[in-house]
């Protein structure tokens, strides 16, 4: 007999199960008080993006509770609730000028955004 016993085996890989759970819940965690614009630029990445002002989330405007979801857009969406706020209000009103009009605009303000 070798001496393997299955059923310490067992515990063993059970036990870490565990331990790569609570290694995860930990990972997971950490966005509770952070300025929220700083946690959205975080979950930036492929296929999702979050362009808004900084005067609807200001650097003093911080994630309330830890979200509880694993999604990115579900978090964003957690996040944002928790303060009254959902992915709508950070829509930014963007209007394109033909070049014509945004010279005649240019010439009137002193400051015009154009990319």
């Amino acid at each position: 007999m070798s001496g393997f016993r299955p059923r310490h085996a067992s515990g063993a890989f059970l036990a870490c199960l565990v331990l790569l759970a609570v290694a995860g819940a930990a990972a997971a965690a950490g966005y509770a008080g952070r300025p929220i614009a700083e946690v959205l630029a975080e979950l930036r990445g492929p296929g999702l993006d979050f362009i808004y002002s900084s005067e609807l989330l200001p650097p003093g405007l911080t994630v309330a509770e830890e979200p509880t979801s694993a999604n990115r857009l579900v978090i964003a969406r957690e996040i944002l609730a928790a303060r009254g706020l959902s992915e709508e209000d950070l829509i930014v009103d963007v209007t394109v000028l033909p070049a014509a009009e945004l010279g005649k605009l240019m010439e009137t303000q002193d400051v015009v955004l154009s990319f």
